[in-house]
């Protein structure tokens, strides 16, 4: 229909059917609002509406859209709003001459491109992978005469929803949940790991008490303070250096995380001299497996003494006995194992006929486990202490106590 110089696009997505009708004239209603199609078993009527109004004064005109070679669109005569993913466009357009010329040069330009783009004759573009967003495409159709003719398209591409605002505000408060919670676990893994070292220091404290047992301190003083009325001078001195020194050592451990099996060994042998001079009644031995590197095998300090003082001052029952006491150190694995092992009357034995009296004994033992539960946690480990009575219930000649306590190799803190 060309009333006034305008020209109205119907297509088959404006409800007409999709066969063609009997005739392609139609009737315009006298009020000029209304058409009438005519089809072989019905005539249809629909309303003229001013959004398909083309004005052919500018003679080029968009006639067709295409999206993703499927989906199309008549001229819309507004802006085009396309889907996210709709990013391959084809657009169809042509020249209303009525004077009957068709040699016209066509050309492009979209947003706000400086040159046009040469289309030849070509009456359709594509575009595509184009990103989300607004276009303005121009178009631009040019005589014989040098005329120009130019006809303006726009369409929008909605952003996927990823990139829309909404989403990203969305990210960022979920970023910024993450980073408060993460804030949060750290602040309290610093709090536990600051507890967590308290009560280690707080049972290193105890390890270095119950390692220098007071009783073994004011009998190694009153043995110096007899030499010393005896007038064995020479071997009290002796005997003070070698005690002097052995504390010295304890309290250097006591401040060390970690220490070498070869000082271990060393202290070991060091304790156990000074306790010979104050009592025969036991026999000592001590072996390291050859595979263990002593000087690069670290263990923590202050873990094997009081096992070896309680064989030596509770594995006895008075009877005169000689405690057997040794210690081995093998590797297994990944870990170093190492056993204390005694003669004696057997721990639970030792524990019953302490119930009254001295009780450095017991706490000493729970004080050592409660330090490896302690240096689980801190380093990760998988270390274990269990202290075996070994005696059997009717036969006297079967009885001491084995202690093993099992660590890792490498010791990192977690």
């Amino acid at each position: 229909m060309i009333p006034y110089k305008k020209m109205d696009v119907y297509g088959y997505q404006d409800g007409l059917p999709q066969r063609k009708p009997i005739s392609r004239r139609m009737m315009l209603s006298a009020d000029g609002t209304q058409c009438f199609m005519f089809y072989q078993d019905e005539v249809i009527q629909f309303p003229i509406h001013p959004m398909h109004h083309q004005d052919l004064s500018s003679d080029l005109m968009v006639h067709n859209v295409v999206v993703n070679n499927h989906q199309s669109f008549s001229f819309p005569g507004s802006t085009l709003k396309l889907k996210p993913g709709d990013n391959n466009i084809s657009v169809f357009y042509t020249i209303v001459d009525f004077e009957g010329g068709h040699n016209y040069q066509f050309a492009y330009k979209l947003n706000d491109a400086d040159a046009w783009n040469s289309l030849g004759q070509q009456r359709h573009i594509n575009l595509s992978n184009l990103s989300s967003g607004t276009y303005t495409l121009q178009l631009s159709a040019t005589g014989k005469s040098g005329e120009q003719k130019v006809k303006t398209f726009a369409f929008v591409i909605a952003p996927p929803f990823w990139m829309k605002g909404w989403f990203i505000l969305l990210c960022i408060v979920v970023l910024l949940t993450l980073v408060y919670l993460f804030y949060k676990w750290r602040i309290a893994q610093i709090r536990k790991r600051a507890d967590l070292d308290k009560l280690l220091s707080q049972t290193e404290m105890k390890a270095l008490h119950a390692q220098m047992n007071p009783h073994f301190i004011f009998n190694s003083l009153n043995s110096i303070r007899e030499m010393i009325l005896n007038n064995e001078n020479h071997e009290a001195s002796r005997f003070l250096s070698k005690f002097a020194h052995l504390i010295r050592i304890t309290l250097d451990q006591s401040r060390q995380q970690t220490i070498s099996l070869r000082n271990s060994m060393d202290y070991i042998n060091r304790y156990v001299e000074m306790e010979k001079i104050r009592n025969s009644r036991f026999q000592f031995s001590m072996q390291a497996d050859p595979n263990l590197e002593r000087d690069e095998t670290i263990l923590p300090p202050m873990l094997i003494q009081p096992f070896i003082e309680n064989a030596i001052w509770h594995g006895t029952n008075g009877d005169g006995k000689l405690i057997d006491i040794k210690v081995d150190f093998t590797k297994q694995g990944d870990r170093i194992v190492c056993t204390i092992e005694d003669n004696g009357v057997g721990i639970d034995h030792s524990l019953k006929s302490k119930i009254n009296g001295d009780q450095h004994q017991s706490v000493g033992i729970a004080n050592i486990k409660n330090r490896i539960d302690l240096l689980n946690q801190k380093y990760g480990m998988q270390s274990s202490i269990t202290v075996k009575d070994k005696s059997e219930p009717g036969n006297r000649a079967i009885s001491g106590t084995l202690v093993t306590i099992t660590l890792p190799l490498e010791m990192t803190e977690v």
